[in-house]
């Protein structure tokens, strides 16, 4: 057994496993396993037992990797309580719940952010560093939930709907994440929303009625850091600009020739799902 000074060195013994207290990422030693959380993700799986019992399949999962000592933390934990535990390449526990429930919403289910997209703005959080992030849509609250997880603890998103209905499942699920502090939710309209706005954003996230689409993207554009990022989502709508009839089909393929034609921005389309527009200046 390692050797260790409890006196300037905090650290508790787990099964056989040391944890340094006082610090959940920096390694102390070849034995030792990082981070001392045990406490709190023991309180976190206490709070939300019969939650995970019921909705998860007496299931948790990380979104560690299989290498991360948090996965070690969390197995252990969850065998006190007698769950399973998994590692998560993308998606918490909470997010794979709310995602179900949206799912068994039917036919309107399609408004979500799928995983492909979610994960891509998980991305560009992440790489760019945001910390504050607005988002016009916020449906049952699946894509504000996956760009909270990569803000700091610092970081906040503001997130603009007129549908409580939809809210209250996005609130119900915040509420059981970690990151659901960071989120703020504006009931209303997302223009009159906008214009009430302070301060400038690093990342504008705009999926919400299509016919709004140009207005929410002016307003975005001041609302904008210099270096932020504008993501627009169903720019492709299922391919239907290509050959636009309908009254929405016209509308976005007219604000996505407007976005082109913008001087002030560069902008490229990924086909990821209905299509993403990513916008920024130039």
């Amino acid at each position: 057994m390692m050797e260790y000074d409890e006196g300037l060195t905090p650290v508790e013994e787990y099964n056989g496993i040391f944890f340094k207290r006082d610090d959940l990422y920096a390694p102390y030693g070849e034995n030792f396993v990082t981070g001392g959380k045990i406490r709190q993700c023991r309180d976190l799986i206490k709070t939300n037992l019969d939650y995970i019992r019921e909705e998860c399949g007496s299931t948790i999962s990380t979104a560690s990797s299989i290498h991360s000592p948090q996965a070690v933390i969390v197995s252990k934990v969850a065998e006190e309580f007698g769950l399973k535990s998994i590692i998560g390449f993308g998606n918490t526990t909470v997010e794979k719940a709310l995602r179900k429930e949206t799912l068994d919403l039917g036919p309107s289910s399609g408004m979500m952010s799928g995983d492909s997209v979610g994960n891509f703005l998980k991305f560009i959080v992440k790489t760019n560093k945001c910390k504050r992030v607005l988002e016009i849509g916020t449906f049952t609250g699946y894509s504000a939930l996956m760009l909270a997880s990569e803000l700091p603890e610092e970081g906040e998103l503001i997130t603009c709907d007129i549908n409580s209905e939809t809210s209250n499942i996005a609130k119900k699920y915040w509420a059981k994440s970690s990151h659901g502090e960071k989120i703020k939710l504006k009931l209303g309209p997302a223009i009159e929303t906008m214009e009430m706005l302070t301060g400038k954003f690093d990342l504008i996230f705009i999926d919400a009625d299509k016919n709004n689409y140009l207005n929410y993207y002016k307003k975005s554009k001041e609302l904008l850091n210099e270096d932020g990022i504008i993501i627009i989502d169903n720019v492709l709508w299922s391919g239907r600009v290509l050959k636009p009839e309908d009254k929405q089909s016209i509308s976005i393929d007219n604000f996505n020739k407007f976005v082109h034609e913008d001087k002030e921005f560069w902008n490229t389309i990924v086909p990821i799902r209905d299509g993403l527009m990513i916008a920024t200046r130039r």
